[in-house]
């Protein structure tokens, strides 16, 4: 459900196969591919054979983007370095970076003020930095690379 896509809908006649058909977009989400039901269905690609008289729904499947956190200690120590979040799901458990003379102070959206970020944050989007000031400990940054 949602998403953005470029051709609403398509003319195919007959016996023929679906041919090209678009790619949707929605932020924080992979495109799984067009199905025949929204949930379940069989899958249609473009080589798929069209066989049915009359007009048909396609629907596309979703599945939530994963995004690779790093963990920036800003001179200090932190274990792990990265962690795979999942877009529109909690952080779950960071982890406590160590530097000598300076106390935690937490991860926030930027160096100075920001949202401070714990395990019950959702993640939002990859395009998300998350940080603390310097003189407070640690930094950590999200990356726009997605896994899947």
């Amino acid at each position: 459900m949602g998403g953005n896509c470029s051709i609403p809908s398509k003319e195919i006649s007959g016996d023929d196969t679906y041919g090209e058909l678009p790619t949707p977009t929605k932020a924080g989400f992979n495109f799984d591919g067009w199905y025949t039901e929204a949930t379940g269905g069989t899958e249609v690609i473009s080589t798929s054979e069209y066989s049915l008289i009359s007009a048909q729904t396609l629907y596309a499947h979703w599945s939530s983007a994963s995004y690779l956190v790093t963990f920036d200690p800003n001179g200090g120590s932190v274990s792990p370095t990265t962690k795979n979040v999942t877009y529109d799901s909690e952080y779950g458990e960071l982890p406590t970076p160590t530097r000598e003379g300076y106390e935690f102070a937490g991860w926030f959206t930027e160096a100075t003020g920001g949202t401070e970020i714990n395990s019950d944050s959702i993640v939002e989007g990859e395009e998300t930095t998350i940080t603390t000031s310097e003189s407070e400990g640690a930094a950590m940054s999200v990356s726009s690379s997605t896994s899947t």
